[in-house]
């Protein structure tokens, strides 16, 4: 099946398809939490489960200063 013909059929069926999914965004307290549990022995992948983000998320986090 095309993807066009399912994205049709769902649009029909009157969805919207518009809106995009968006994951919680981690507080500034979680940051700068999951900073300091990373400097303490944490893994990357402990800290993803902890705080159900990506990779990529904890390391654009870890990179990143507090404010």
């Amino acid at each position: 099946m095309r993807r066009n013909t399912v994205l049709d059929t769902l649009r029909r069926a009157g969805f919207d398809l518009t809106i995009k999914a968006k994951r919680a965004a981690l507080s500034d307290e979680q940051k700068t939490e999951a900073r300091r549990l990373f400097a303490s022995g944490t893994t990357r992948r402990e800290l993803m489960e902890l705080y159900g983000v990506s990779e990529s998320s904890i390391k654009r986090i870890l990179r990143t200063h507090a404010p």
